[in-house]
């Protein structure tokens, strides 16, 4: 005995094709055979065999009858009280077989995977439950056709993966039988991204949605996913090193200060405004300049930072040394930005690690001469 029912519905014994003329008998089998185990009650078959007529449960009971007559194998001699039963194995059903196939293709992967799947797709011969008319089997079509739908949405899935022009052959009629359907669409997105690129997502999104409306906020957010231009964003340097707070006063380096001011501040016409503090890590290279720059300018100091590639411009006022406001500038803004803060007092410009800055945004000097800080006067 064989059961027909992802197609037109039939039935056979062996290779013999089974007439049943009564279409009411014809839907009692189809609804038996897909009511959760074979079984259901006679106010659940009345629904589906006579939708606008009232429970009668003799009709039912007749139906049973006729039933039993064409397979006595199948149908038991007696029924539970109000209620209807078969008696078959899941190898002789279609939809059965169907579904078990679709479940072992969950547990593979890859081209057995595939190869499962087109197996489980091959029981499909046409539209569930054909060639039954006058019953309401709608909640079984439906429910035929989304399986139908999840099989061949997990075929292309895995298409997609493999062989791209597999799934462009597949993925046409599954479009054409479900054109609403958002997940195929998910699906054909993902392909025109990785082939076409964004512009075309969005233009085939734009076109679904104008003739199935908005979709949910989940597919939204997937097509701003594959429209997002790749943008690569600049690292972020680490914050700048800002000045120490000033220490006021400082002892025992009266002669270095007054060395600096006569390299720095001398009016001599060899005078570079360059002087460059040499000296261990620790001994107070930074505190000695910074303790200068705050003598010598008080209405400020800049500082310039070039270990992260950028320019601050780091202002100290005049009676709070230790009150650090900072501007982080890049490129030719740093220089703009250096200029304005300058041109109207004298300043000094302390560059922490040895790297000479360029104010004018060229690259830094490759080779500094060695160690430590650096001052530069700008009037």
């Amino acid at each position: 005995m064989q059961f027909e029912l992802l197609g037109d519905f039939h039935a056979f014994e062996g290779d013999r094709r089974i007439q049943i003329r009564s279409m009411q008998v014809r839907a009692l089998l189809a609804t038996l055979l897909l009511a959760p185990g074979q079984r259901a009650s006679h106010e659940y078959i009345a629904d589906r065999l006579w939708p606008k007529g009232d429970y009668n449960p003799t009709r039912v009971r007749s139906c049973c009858r006729k039933l039993r007559s064409y397979f006595p194998d199948v149908m038991p001699d007696s029924n539970e009280r109000r209620y209807c039963s078969l008696r078959v194995d899941r190898t002789v059903v279609d939809y059965f077989r169907f579904e078990d196939k679709l479940e072992l293709a969950r547990l593979r992967q890859g081209a057995d995977r595939i190869g499962t799947l087109r197996d489980a797709l091959a029981e499909w011969r046409g539209e569930p439950l054909g060639e039954i008319t006058g019953a309401d089997l709608s909640d079984e079509r439906q429910r035929l056709d989304q399986s139908r739908l999840r099989a061949t949405f997990l075929l292309l899935d895995e298409l997609l993966k493999v062989d791209t022009s597999g799934f462009n052959r597949e993925l046409r009629p599954a479009l054409r039988r479900w054109p609403a359907d958002q997940p195929l669409l998910s699906l054909e997105l993902r392909f025109l991204a990785s082939t076409d690129g964004p512009s075309r997502v969005r233009q085939r999104y734009q076109e679904w949605t104008k003739l199935h409306g908005a979709p949910d906020a989940k597919l939204e957010r997937y097509v701003d996913q594959l429209t997002r231009r790749s943008v690569t964003k600049p690292a972020q340097p680490g914050v700048p090193r800002q000045l120490p707070p000033h220490r006021a006063p400082l002892a025992g380096r009266q002669a270095e200060l007054s060395a600096l001011s006569e390299a720095l501040l001398a009016d001599a016409p060899v005078n570079t405004g360059l002087a460059v503090v040499t000296g261990m890590a620790g001994v107070g290279k930074t505190q000695l300049a910074q303790h200068w720059g705050a003598l010598c300018y008080p209405e400020g100091l800049r500082m310039a930072d070039r270990a992260t590639g950028l320019a601050a411009a780091v202002e100290l006022p005049r009676r709070a040394h230790n009150r650090v406001r900072c501007r982080w500038l890049r490129g030719r803004v740093a220089r703009v930005a250096f200029r304005a803060s300058t041109r109207r007092a004298p300043a000094s410009v302390l560059t922490d690690p040895v790297v000479w800055p360029s104010m004018d945004g060229r690259p830094p000097c490759t080779t500094p001469p060695p160690p430590a800080e650096r001052h530069r006067r700008h009037t």
